[in-house]
């Protein structure tokens, strides 16, 4: 069967999706080299849909040599989508209680290649943490929650997501030291912590959320600043909270006959 090709809109459409997913929450901005390398376009390309992308404003541009940064647009855009899924709806009191309640961030997120986006998050009055967003996207094997998710997905579906890990160019070996650790954590308090691993100044706690009658699996995670904080305030407060939160989020969602993607 022969080929279609698409055409030239789809086509630019598809690479200027490939542009935005470049840019990582812990990056602040990336130039045209960074761009090319991450997503494989040719710099030209790359530098016409950058300003496309920009007068759009969907990007936005720094002094500093012409680098690009995700503009508001691109949240706004995910987070208007994202708000209205049943299980956002569901969750972010929960999760903004937990954050009140203990001055930190919450947040829910979905495995998507090698790295969890945050589907919803709320933060405490004056939580001292990195200021994240809905839509954000954080590296899954370095992270309590991606995994808490890794631990609660089949076989097939952490086969995927470990080779998405290894093609971004981590390192196998410690990929798997963190696994094992954190499942060994989850199977003896049904939660799992990450102290630095993925900013040494972050302390995160996270706990499986399986919904849909096990068809669907995400996670929720609570974190902040780890300046005065100690581990036991995680490990004895944080971590139990979570787990009455899971269990509340799913029996909520099976009251209300809601699934993930519809109510």
């Amino acid at each position: 069967m022969q080929a279609v090709d698409k055409p030239n809109a789809i086509i630019s459409l598809e690479r200027g999706l490939d542009l935005l997913r470049a840019f990582r929450c812990e990056e602040k901005a990336l130039g045209i080299h960074d761009l090319s390398r991450l997503t494989g376009l040719p710099k030209a390309t790359v530098a016409r849909l950058a300003h496309t992308l920009v007068t759009l404003g969907y990007l936005g541009q720094t002094h500093f040599q012409g680098r690009y940064h995700l503009a508001d647009k691109v949240f706004d855009l995910g987070t208007s989508f994202l708000s209205s899924m049943p299980v956002c709806r569901v969750a972010t009191p929960v999760l903004q209680d937990i954050a009140d309640r203990f001055n930190m961030s919450t947040a829910l997120g979905i495995g998507d290649q090698a790295d969890m986006v945050y589907l919803a998050y709320c933060r405490g009055k004056d939580t001292v943490t990195l200021r994240m967003r809905t839509g954000a996207l954080l590296p899954m094997y370095k992270t309590a929650m991606g995994r808490a998710y890794l631990w609660a997905i089949g076989p097939e579906q952490r086969a995927f997501h470990l080779k998405c890990i290894e093609e971004s160019g981590a390192d196998m070996a410690v990929v798997t030291e963190h696994i094992e650790k954190s499942a060994a954590e989850i199977e003896e308090t049904g939660f799992c912590t990450s102290l630095g691993d993925w900013r040494r100044d972050v302390y995160a706690i996270s706990v499986p959320l399986v919904i849909d009658n096990g068809k669907t699996v995400l996670a929720i995670n609570c974190g902040a600043s780890r300046h005065g904080l100690g581990l036991s305030i995680f490990r004895d407060e944080i971590g139990p909270t979570l787990k009455v939160a899971a269990r509340e989020i799913n029996n909520t969602m099976e009251e209300l006959r809601y699934n993930f993607w519809s109510d």
